[in-house]
């Protein structure tokens, strides 16, 4: 019996390690390393091109020139927010997702629970069976 327990909790850790890997992988497609890169990058470049766009009001001389940098910049800060707001809900969708895997797993773990404890009332019964057929059994012999 205690090497059934064993394996069956090797089994467990190992199912538990591959689900680890799963989530890690989602993970890094969500926000890792590289694309963290990538965004400081991006946010470095957005950030020296609204500059200039905003710069170009002390620049230019006409009026007109002066409007369509603040236009431009304008238009720059509207991308930017479009894409911030699009990678939040990449984020929100996934943090649904997993909370919703976790609700998920228990409601099981609580319906596998209360099939334990039902289980666990019926061999009770039956052991408190047992024993008083012992019991009545003995007191016969006696």
């Amino acid at each position: 019996m205690p090497d059934e327990c064993k394996d069956q909790d090797q089994v467990n850790i190992q199912e538990f390690l591959k689900e680890r890997e799963k989530i890690r992988k989602v993970l890094g497609n969500i926000g890792g390393k590289k694309l963290n890169r990538f965004s400081k990058t991006f946010n470095i470049i957005f950030f020296i091109l609204v500059l200039f766009a905003f710069s170009g009001v002390f620049f230019f001389k006409t009026i007109e020139h002066k409007i369509e940098s603040i236009e431009v910049g304008v238009l720059l800060l509207s991308i930017k927010l479009a894409i911030f707001l699009y990678n939040e809900a990449k984020v929100t969708h996934f943090q649904f997702w997993m909370l919703s895997s976790l609700e998920m797993r228990l409601n099981n773990l609580s319906k596998n629970m209360e099939i334990m404890k039902s289980d666990m009332k019926a061999i009770k019964e039956s052991i408190e069976k047992i024993k008083e057929e012992l019991e009545i059994k003995n007191q016969d012999k006696e």
